[in-house]
């Protein structure tokens, strides 16, 4: 959405009306307060993108610095990676297994319907209000529908809007038409970012300011990914290209945009020759921009090099592969004393690439250099990200070192060990033995089940239990379901721990759940957290009623504040049920609604009718290295990860 997030006021504020603005959005973890113009939430990267606003109140762009303090995420909370990762594995589990799997099956809107009731709602509503968040809305619902009606195209209205004053409107505009992966928008979104004659006279000014071509950026990743024609990708790849060779290029938003966005482009080599060779090309500019440099700021940059080579390579042995890994593998190691964000990324981009060393002996020893690099390590984020790699490449050794790390850890690292436990289920169900090992095959979900529903019983610290909480439901251990629930009665006002409670049985589809997640949902009107983890895992599970609970919730909702609009919105878009379709136009359309109630109504239909399994975002946020300082990537308020 459009909406943007204030994903990072402190929950003791309870979203009060008097200090948050009217973007909205999503939870992104546990906050810190910081001093005014203070922006660093994690001790070993002075900055990070999750940080407040500096210049301006949170949500509000261009609004005085705030009077008090600065709220912003704890980036080194296991929170924040969740909330920005949880969707793949709550919405298209198949996609969280292997981003270029099929896609995965959801409840789909009519597109007849997308047509004939959707779309011209929508532009009804933008053509009748200059209110910024509700046509920031309904330009990202567009978007998401990325389809033409008979009596308008949704390009033209974007085109429109980049030549408002607003400056919110303008760069969403931009966004909007990459979100729509239209091929037909490339030319446009590579004359925004290069700021050519073009992108001024599509504009109407002397310039393009630099937040537009940032938004131009991801744009131009995000039709790259939604289209399998390579030349659609290749025309997107020469803009992104063509923009970061520039020498007078400095901004370190544009540059950290164009390497996510490369990071989009997703050739798949398994398809052709030509693939194959847009695949090398991306892989080689990227490899340009990769040795750090001397200077701390540019090395921050860098670091979006390593997950965006990942996710381009996945998992394999062949020789490109085992370059992209050695060369991780030898920052790990280097004596060179370099940013924390480079061997973060260093090891979430192992994460992606390493298969266990049981099934490839030749990945045996970086796995190894991993766990050498955790013990040595003072950075703390770096150990995260490392418990997060383990879980993800899976395997036997792994498996009993983050086992170990979970029983014996301080609380932090218990939890983070809890989510790679449960990471490590998901994506890797059996652990095989070691080679010439005895004995059968062992079921890493039964094993990370029993370890995880032992420690929910045995440990005292909520913090810890409601990771375990989404660990023992990402591998799906219902023997656990029965002493959960149990728990989200005893804890259902304890507001984080009981949200948890209610994600990690949605994740194991616990269908029991559903009457009582609903009790909790309607009893959380002073615990906004609550009420909003609840209603996603209520949609999660497609309870019977849900659809109308959720409804009556969004009506009422500004009453409880942009968390559980935000959230309410999105529950909705998992359940897709046409009959919401109706009644959430009747609420866009009556302006008698705050302004709040109807942005979040567009954003609910475009949840509902996006022509993706997994929304746009997602894909951008999907195993990013998240404390590497970009403002137009989260800032609170305005970035890329801070809308829905």
């Amino acid at each position: 959405m459009t909406t943007r997030a204030l994903t990072r006021c402190a929950l003791s504020l309870c979203l009060s009306a008097a200090t948050l603005s009217a973007h909205g959005g999503a939870y992104r973890g546990p906050t810190v307060t910081m001093g005014r113009g203070v922006t660093a939430a994690n001790p070993s990267t002075p900055s990070g993108p999750l940080a407040g606003p500096t210049t301006g109140a949170p949500g509000v762009p261009g609004a005085p610095p705030a009077s008090a303090a600065a709220f912003t995420p704890d980036v080194t909370r296991w929170q924040v990676w969740w909330e920005l990762n949880k969707d793949a594995y709550l919405r298209a589990p198949r996609i969280a297994l292997d981003p270029r799997a099929p896609e995965s099956i959801r409840p789909m809107i009519p597109d007849k319907q997308k047509v004939e009731e959707i779309l011209p709602a929508l532009e009804r509503a933008m053509a009748a209000t200059t209110n910024q968040h509700v046509t920031s809305a309904c330009m990202i619902a567009l978007g998401k529908i990325g389809l033409d009606h008979p009596r308008f195209k949704i390009l033209d209205l974007f085109r429109q809007r980049l030549r408002r004053g607003n400056q919110e409107i303008r760069e969403v505009a931009a966004l909007a038409m990459g979100i729509a992966k239209r091929p037909e928008a490339i030319d446009d979104l590579a004359a925004l970012l290069q700021d050519t004659g073009a992108g001024r006279r599509l504009m109407g000014r002397d310039s393009v300011d630099d937040r537009t071509r940032t938004f131009a950026a991801y744009g131009l990743g995000l039709i790259a990914r939604g289209n399998r024609d390579v030349a659609v990708k290749e025309r997107a790849f020469a803009a992104l290209a063509a923009t970061l060779d520039e020498r007078k290029l400095r901004d370190r938003d544009i540059q950290s945009a164009i390497l996510n966005s490369m990071r989009l482009i997703d050739p798949d080599p398994r398809v052709d020759a030509r693939h194959r060779r847009l695949l090398w090309q991306v892989l080689q500019r990227l490899g340009k921009f990769r040795d750090p440099s001397t200077s701390k700021s540019r090395q921050s940059v860098q670091s979006h090099v390593a997950p965006a080579v990942a996710r381009l390579l996945g998992r394999g042995s062949t020789p490109d592969h085992q370059r992209a890994k050695q060369d991780l593998v030898d920052q790990l190691g280097s004596r060179r004393k370099l940013h924390a964000n480079l061997l973060q990324s260093a090891a979430l981009g192992l994460g992606q690439l390493l298969l266990p060393g049981e099934d490839l002996p030749a990945d045996a020893e970086s796995g190894k250099a991993l766990w050498r690099h955790y013990d040595t390590t003072r950075d703390q984020q770096t150990r995260h990200f490392i418990l997060i790699a383990a879980g993800q490449i899976g395997g036997e050794t792994n498996f009993e070192r983050v086992a170990r790390e979970f029983r014996t850890g301080k609380r932090e690292i218990q939890a983070w060990a809890a989510l790679s436990l449960g990471l490590m289920a998901f994506h890797a169900p059996k652990v095989k033995p070691q080679a010439g090992a005895q004995g059968p095959v062992k079921d890493v979900r039964a094993m990370t089940g029993l370890l995880l529903h032992g420690g929910l019983l045995r440990i005292n610290n909520r913090d810890v239990r409601a990771a375990i909480a989404l660990g023992l439901g990402l591998c799906g251990h219902k023997a656990a379901a029965a002493d959960m629930r149990r728990l989200l009665e005893k804890y259902r006002r304890v507001e984080e721990f009981a949200g948890y409670l209610c994600m990690g049985l949605a994740l194991m589809d616990d269908k029991a759940a559903g009457a009582q997640i609903q009790a909790v949902m309607g009893d959380s009107s002073r615990r906004p957290l609550l009420m909003s983890q609840a209603a996603l895992a209520l949609g999660r599970l497609r309870h019977p009623g849900a659809s109308t609970t959720l409804r009556a919730l969004l009506q009422t909702g500004g009453v409880f504040g942009t968390l559980t609009l935000a959230s309410t919105a999105t529950a909705m878009g998992y359940l897709a049920d046409p009959k919401n379709v109706a009644p959430l136009i009747r609420i866009l359309g009556d302006t008698g609604h705050n302004s709040l109630v109807r942005a979040f109504a567009a954003v609910a239909l475009g949840s509902m009718a996006e022509n993706d399994p997994l929304t746009w975002s997602a894909w951008v946020a999907m195993n990013m290295n998240y404390s590497a300082a970009a403002e137009t990537l989260s800032n609170g308020s305005s970035g890329i990860l801070d809308i829905l």
